[in-house]
């Protein structure tokens, strides 16, 4: 009887005490690390929700650059973080992708981390030198299989648009040869400027050199059309819908952070994500909101990671 009402006694204060955790958080500011350099996605997706997310949660949000090592860098300083609440991850699709072609990543992104919120989802578009002699995309396939040999594509090794530009290779038969970058901008503005003749990549980083007329976006991936390119067909409508590659931004915690916390900080992510400023920055920037909540977001999450996995395998993609 006395054991009995000792675990009742202990039951009942870890409740309170998690209520209280619940109600208390977040007494200080949060730290959010970015692991990319500042003004890219990353960055941008960051800096519009963190904004929001002060109102929301009555503290302080700091945006924190810590760049290098394809994002590993800044993932690993979360993950060793103390797991309170008070130093999150905000990133990409990379963050699942990252581990599957790096060598030596020092995390397991699904089973080091606890997703709280996806926030976005990027389609990826086929974006061509306006001076090709191609309108469409079957022109473009036409013109392609006529060059007797492979035509490059410039993306980042590793990333969705490199994935994309696989899963184009496979569906449609044309012969590609990568040409890798460390800068998306450095690919747009190559295709612009007519040095590479393709590439897949985020919307946002064509809309500058689409609007000056010096490429032409032919397809873009994705369930539905873009509100900054209605008049793209999505691949799918164009007979392709194995072409799905996209990014996709969320907020994570380093593992072990109480699940108290992980539901605060969800309810909030979701609240923001759905405020009708947010919705409009994010699609400025080429995104679709999808604002989930984080069962939802860890279900994806793994999903994702054995997803890309499996993709780098049967595309032998590999870091150098």
């Amino acid at each position: 009887m006395r054991l009995t009402l000792a675990l009742l006694s202990s039951l009942v204060a870890l409740t309170f005490s998690t209520a209280s955790l619940a109600q208390a958080y977040p007494t200080k500011p949060v730290r959010v690390v970015a692991p990319y350099a500042p003004a890219g996605n990353v960055d941008i997706i960051a800096r519009i929700i963190n904004k929001r997310l002060e109102t929301e949660l009555g503290q302080p949000v700091l945006t924190e650059n810590l760049p290098g090592g394809n994002g590993v860098i800044g993932t690993q300083a979360v993950q060793r973080s103390d797991p309170d609440g008070y130093r999150l991850l905000v990133s990409s699709s990379a963050h699942v992708i990252t581990p599957v072609f790096q060598k030596a990543v020092p995390y397991d992104p699904v089973k080091d981390f606890v997703a709280i919120s996806q926030i976005t989802a990027m389609p990826m578009v086929l974006m061509v030198d306006a001076n090709l002699p191609v309108k469409t995309h079957q022109d473009l396939v036409a013109w392609a299989k006529k060059q007797g040999g492979p035509i490059d594509y410039g993306t980042l090794r590793g990333s969705a648009g490199h994935f994309a530009a696989e899963l184009w290779r496979e569906a449609t038969g044309v012969q590609v040869k990568q040409i890798p970058y460390k800068s998306g901008t450095a690919i747009a503005m190559d295709v612009a400027g007519g040095r590479v003749p393709i590439s897949f990549d985020a919307v946002a980083a064509s809309m500058v050199h689409l609007r000056s007329g010096k490429v032409r976006v032919l397809a873009i991936t994705g369930p539905v059309r873009s509100p900054l390119l209605p008049d793209v067909p999505t691949f799918a409508e164009l007979g392709f819908p194995g072409v799905d590659a996209q990014t996709w931004h969320g907020y994570w915690a380093p593992k072990g952070t109480p699940q108290a916390v992980i539901d605060r900080l969800g309810a909030a992510m979701v609240k923001v994500s759905q405020m009708p400023e947010v919705r409009e920055a994010i699609h400025q920037v080429g995104g679709n909101v999808i604002g989930s909540g984080p069962k939802a977001f860890q279900d994806f999450n793994a999903a994702e990671a054995e997803k890309w996995a499996s993709r780098a395998k049967r595309f032998n993609i590999q870091s150098d």
